[in-house]
């Protein structure tokens, strides 16, 4: 598996799906091998139902949850202790960063660690 994009999510009801279906369309034209994690980080809200829906209906897709909020960088830790791409890097739920900034990165995982 060449990739794996690890989103932290805190009572991100509004917007997860839509991310989440961003990233598999990304992946699915550009033919990555990859997974999408979403880790659950205490959401109050739905988060936690629209993710076991997304559960069933894209593949390579895993929700993680962390039983209470810990913080985004305990988020990102726990998505990444669960990646098994060669690649791992995380995205904000609101797609501050959009999935399509790997096509920039990329080449320089070929010349780099």
């Amino acid at each position: 598996m060449e990739l794996s994009v690890v989103i932290p999510a805190f009572n991100e009801f509004a917007v997860i799906a839509n991310t989440v279906n961003h990233v598999h369309e990304f992946l699915t034209k550009k033919d990555i091998k990859g997974e999408i994690i979403v880790v659950n980080d205490g959401s109050t809200d739905e988060t936690v139902k629209i993710l076991a829906y997304l559960q069933g209906s894209i593949p390579h897709f895993r929700a993680l949850t962390l039983p209470v909020n810990t913080g985004k960088g305990a988020a990102c830790r726990a998505g990444f202790i669960a990646s098994r791409g060669e690649w791992c890097i995380f995205m904000d739920a609101d797609e501050s960063t959009k999935i399509e900034t790997w096509n920039v990165f990329k080449p320089f995982t070929e010349k780099f660690d």
